[in-house]
């Protein structure tokens, strides 16, 4: 869902560039997906070079539907955001200059500066309708689904820093477990989005571990038990 609107989404990533009748056809192909799904949009992206008049003529093949085509050079800038410095990164091997690490945790502290400054004026608000009312406790279910949440998270910035040793062979691991760890570091991002997982500042990894430990000394462990 996008403004609104039910969107399907289709790829086409060939090897090689492919001639325009080839595009138009996986195109149309996979735009049937809008019409089984009783969808309202479409979004087609592929790494192929697609000139202007290209992308018109694709844009307005189903005139009843809004329709969005990213192509090779719209991908490129996107990728070289700071916000996707990362991604870029972890599936193309591309290395973040020291420049782009500074732009990467300004765009992110500013991100979050600017969550705070909601989550602040959602909490004042908040107050000043329930001065006179109790406030209940949380329920064993929701302290313990944020504990495995900040497990999880926690977990994946880890896996991380080790697959960056693994990588650059300062450090090895047995291949079938690191096959497991590879399967549930994808099974962490399918479940809260890769946008959620970091990288985190110094601030927002004190944050997270202090929730952790604090959850887990309600939930019966020792204070500091930050194992994941």
């Amino acid at each position: 869902m996008k403004e609104g609107f039910k969107w399907v989404g289709a790829v086409y990533f060939p090897r090689g560039q492919q001639s325009f009748n080839a595009i138009k056809t996986k195109f149309q192909a996979d735009f049937d997906g809008v019409i089984k799904n009783q969808a309202d949009a479409f979004v087609f992206v592929t790494n192929q070079e697609l000139s202007v008049s290209e992308r018109k003529e694709l844009m307005t093949l189903h005139l009843d539907y809004r329709i969005e085509v990213h192509h090779l050079e719209r991908i490129v800038n996107i990728l070289n955001t700071p916000s996707n410095y990362e991604v870029r990164l972890e599936f193309l091997d591309i290395e973040i200059t020291p420049e782009e690490q500074l732009a990467y945790f300004a765009e992110r502290d500013k991100t979050f500066l600017a969550m705070m400054e909601k989550f602040d004026k959602f909490t004042e608000a908040r107050m000043m309708r329930h001065d006179d009312e109790e406030c209940e406790g949380r329920t064993v279910e929701e302290i313990s689904g944020a504990n495995t949440e900040l497990l999880d998270k926690i977990w994946y910035d880890r896996h991380l820093s080790l697959k960056y040793r693994v990588r650059t062979g300062q450090e090895t691991v047995d291949p079938e477990i690191w096959k497991g760890a590879l399967k549930s570091a994808r099974a962490v991002v399918r479940r809260y989005g890769r946008e959620n997982l970091g990288p985190w500042t110094d601030f927002e990894w004190g944050m997270l571990n202090g929730k952790l430990s604090a959850l887990r000394w309600v939930l019966g462990d020792d204070w500091d038990m930050l194992d994941t």
